[in-house]
């Protein structure tokens, strides 16, 4: 007996493909939110690993955290002195959702592109606004000898203080890339603590805890500078 097969129509094939393309439409969403939500994860763990690393740090070096350092002659920025004493592996310093560098590679000055940490010294009217509620933790040097050091056991309350940020540069030759410090008031060549994923920006906080927050959240704590979408913007108090 023979078996007879039917052929699919023109018509069969292109529902077929019809459905197929409205599947793949709502799945890609899906999928991109799940990818998205993934490196956020992986930036939170990052930030903790480095603030757990600066807390090491500071434990070996009479409880003092340095933020940046220069003297005139050297000069170092907070990730060079946790990456030269390995108290964290390299890999960490960067936010995955910003252009990447070859940190590996010794042409390139990596460390002024990580994660930022806060800039007091050079925003010190926030600091100074802030100085009773948080506690007076940062020891600055003068202009010859410029320098930025904190102490966590003098925070008075370390969950709510933002010590690393995720960071970008919205214009300039580094645009897309991070940087090394922020000022909560105002840029620092052309970055600010960023949104970097979606709506919200990765912190980590004195008591060394990190967490995603939302515009409203960095408003909340007084912020009045931002990278959203790539562009600067600024609110006010």
């Amino acid at each position: 007996m023979k078996k007879h097969f039917s052929n699919f129509t023109l018509i069969e094939l292109l529902v077929v493909i019809a459905i197929i393309a409205i599947l793949a439409s709502m799945l890609l969403p899906a999928l991109g939110k799940a990818k998205q939500k993934a490196v956020g994860i992986t930036c939170v763990s990052n930030l903790k690993q480095n603030l757990l690393g600066a807390q090491l740090y500071a434990n070996d070096n009479k409880d003092l955290m340095m933020a940046y350092y220069y003297d005139g002659k050297i000069e170092l920025t907070w990730s060079k002195a946790l990456d030269e004493n390995k108290y964290v592996d390299r890999a960490v310093f960067f936010c995955p959702s910003v252009k990447q560098l070859d940190y590996n590679n010794g042409n390139i000055d990596w460390t002024f592109r990580t994660y930022g940490v806060i800039n007091l010294k050079d925003d010190l009217t926030f600091y100074n606004d802030h100085k009773e509620e948080w506690g007076d933790f940062a020891t600055f040097g003068n202009p010859s000898w410029y320098y930025g050091f904190y102490t966590f056991s003098r925070m008075k309350q370390p969950t709510n203080i933002p010590i690393l940020a995720d960071t970008c540069a919205a214009s300039g030759a580094h645009m897309g890339e991070g940087f090394y410090g922020f000022y909560p008031y105002a840029t620092a060549e052309n970055s600010a603590a960023s949104t970097n994923h979606g709506s919200t920006g990765n912190v980590a906080f004195g008591d060394g805890h990190a967490a995603a927050l939302t515009i409203g959240q960095f408003r909340d704590l007084d912020f009045t500078t931002l990278v959203v979408d790539g562009v600067v913007k600024t609110y006010t108090n």
